[in-house]
């Protein structure tokens, strides 16, 4: 795994869910430090976004979510949270508000939501 490149990470993720015994070399080019080892169920290798939703959503911040998600070029973001079936309520909600439905979907699936371009 060389400099954390998110799509293998997001592939870590869903090993780690699946709980599929992995063994991880881990490289980075910036400082020439590298790792091997067991996945580490604990940490977490994918880029997150983190979302607090609650009663009182910041309809601001997921929108902000969702802009970066769109410039970022990223078939798929994990988006830690601590409800994901409200978070993907939220996120999807906005995105019918902002007629994205044809663009990006939210699935959540095994305590984990995602926000995903449509193909």
């Amino acid at each position: 795994w060389v400099d954390d490149s998110s799509v293998i990470a997001e592939n870590f993720e869903r090993l780690k869910r699946l709980e599929k015994p992995t063994f991880l070399y881990e490289y980075s080019t910036k400082d020439g430090i590298e790792r091997f080892g067991p996945l580490d169920p604990t940490r977490t290798y994918a880029r997150q976004r983190r979302i607090r939703p609650s009663s009182d959503v910041d309809v601001e911040r997921i929108n902000e979510l969702i802009d970066a998600f769109l410039s970022s070029g990223d078939e798929e973001l994990l988006v830690e949270c601590e409800n994901p079936g409200l978070t993907g309520y939220y996120l999807n909600k906005a995105i019918l508000d902002r007629e994205l439905d044809g663009v990006l979907e939210v699935v959540v699936e095994a305590g984990l939501c995602y926000l995903k371009r449509r193909k």
